[in-house]
This record gives structure tokens, C-alpha cells and sequence, in this order.
């Protein structure tokens, strides 16, 4: 994404007064999707020239733009062998089960794994569940308390994680955020909680949000930087705020709703040649 924004910032040149890139989903199928920019200029004529020299920059892939629109995802089975501690701070993304693009934020694959990995500093969310957050505010902070974690939107053979935990902390959800994307945001995220499972501290809420901003676990005293490994439910957003505190960035392939490789999406209106999947790395 930045080769394409930076490409846009060498075409904002006299006589173009501004240009965007328009980044879309992938579950878009027309025979327009690509590589939107939308040039504005003084003069028509300037503008669809802009639109001519981009679409054919696009069309040529430039061995910048091709050598950073590769993919590289990793099942969560195998998000870390067995070991106390990571080796630097990791971020992953759990991007499949993205509420930000339709996900439900209630899968547990990714959170069994690293449970299972026996890793230790490890923060994950922000994990949609009600009714646990409610059972973690009726236990206590303190208190040890038997969850069903998860699975509540009921997506298939996806069970929750059953588990029994201890009540870190508690807050009632409404925080302000600090990052550079959700920066002055006021969210409303019901009754939260961070439970411990082992090594891994899981943030807990009562509504649907992205994990794109420190105060979505801050406020559970919680913060990002104070653990070697971060689980996220995003995709992108989250890289805005923590990208900058991680020595790694990993995508992790874990089952859920919101498909990442759009070569396994059933594109039908799609125009002839148009790649539906970057290189493989």
C-alpha cells in the first residue's frame, strides 16, 4: 500500500491539484475493480490525462509496486513453536475474523494455538463475547471464573475456547482513542474484561471493534508495548498504531468469515487478465 500511495504522491504535480488511491475490498467483482485513483485537476483534460499515465503505470507494474504486493500468510497452528518467550516484539493479525471487514471477532483458532504454544507475554484481541465479559464482571477482578470464550456468532465446527481464567482487570468500555487512525474516537464497547489463559492475556468486550488502537486494551491496564506478542482481530487499521512497535509483521491465515486470499473468492464479473492474488512469498 505505500508503493501505490507514494506513486500517487510523484503524480500531484501541476497541473493535478490533488490525487487519492482508492483501496477496496476484495469481495468487489466488477470488471472495474483494480487500482482506483480519482486525480483532480483545474481542467478536465489535465484530470483524464492524470487517469491515462496512472492506468498505464498500473498496467506496467513497476518492480517497486510488484515486489510489495506479495503475500505472505501463516496458518495459526503454526504461529510460534513452544517456547517461554518470543524473540522481539511480533504483531499478528488475525485477518480472517477482522470486524472491520466483516468478521465476527469471536474465532478462536489463532487464540487456542498460541495457548497451546506455551508462549508467555502474549496480548490477544479484542474478542467479542457478552456473555463472558459479563461472567468476568460478576467473578471479580482477582477471581478465577470457568469461560466458553468465543464462537458466539456460531460460524461452523468452530467451538469456543473453554478454559478456566483469571479476572486481570475490568472496565466498563468507554475509552477515547489515541493512535493515529482512531485518534479522539469515543467508543462505547459495553462491559470488558482481560482474562488470563497461561501466558496469554485476552481483552474481552461486549461489542464488535477492530483491535487498531492501544486504549482497546489501555483501558484493561493492558498496554501493547508491555508484551513481546500481540494477536490482533485486524487486518490493516492496526498497523497505524502498533506497526511501529513491532520487529515483525505476521498475517495469520486463521479460520474465519472474512476470506484474505481473494484468489478463493467465486469472482464472476472480474475483466480477462485480472490477477485475483499477489506472488506467493
Amino acid at each position: 500500500m505505500q508503493s501505490l500511495m507514494l506513486e500517487a504522491a510523484a503524480a500531484e504535480r501541476p497541473p493535478l491539484l490533488s490525487v487519492g488511491v482508492l483501496p477496496g475490498f476484495p469481495r468487489r467483482t466488477s470488471p472495474t475493480a483494480g487500482r482506483p485513483s480519482t486525480p483532480a485537476a483545474a481542467t478536465r483534460p489535465a484530470a483524464a490525462a492524470a487517469v491515462r499515465r496512472l492506468a498505464a503505470s498500473s498496467a506496467a507494474a513497476s518492480p517497486v509496486s510488484r515486489s510489495n504486493c506479495s503475500a505472505s500468510s501463516r496458518p495459526s497452528g503454526n504461529c510460534g513453536a513452544p517456547r517461554r518467550r518470543a524473540a522481539g516484539r511480533s504483531s499478528s493479525a488475525d485477518t480472517q475474523d477482522n470486524p472491520g471487514a466483516g468478521g465476527h471477532a469471536d474465532t478462536t483458532s489463532l487464540l487456542k494455538a498460541l495457548v497451546a504454544s506455551g508462549l508467555q507475554d502474549v496480548l490477544a484481541g479484542v474478542v467479542c463475547d457478552p456473555d463472558a465479559a459479563a461472567r468476568a464482571h460478576a467473578a471479580g477482578e482477582g477471581s478465577n471464573v470457568e469461560l466458553s470464550l468465543g464462537a458466539r456468532a456460531g460460524t461452523p465446527a468452530r467451538p469456543p475456547l473453554v478454559a478456566r481464567c483469571r479476572v486481570l482487570a475490568l472496565g466498563d468500555g468507554r475509552f477515547t482513542g489515541t493512535g493515529p487512525f482512531y485518534r479522539g474516537a469515543r467508543f462505547e464497547l459495553g462491559p470488558m474484561a482481560l482474562v488470563e489463559l497461561g501466558g496469554v492475556h485476552v481483552a474481552v468486550a461486549s461489542r464488535k471493534q477492530q483491535a487498531a488502537d492501544g486504549p482497546c486494551s489501555g483501558h484493561l491496564r493492558a498496554e501493547p508495548a508491555d508484551y513481546a506478542v500481540l494477536a490482533l482481530k485486524s487486518s490493516v487499521h492496526f498497523r497505524a498504531d502498533f506497526g511501529p512497535i513491532a520487529s515483525r509483521v505476521l498475517v495469520v491465515e486463521a479460520p474465519g468469515p472474512n476470506v484474505a486470499d481473494p484468489a478463493r473468492l467465486p469472482f464472476t464479473k472480474l475483466r480477462p487478465g485480472m490477477r485475483t492474488s499477489p506472488r506467493r512469498v
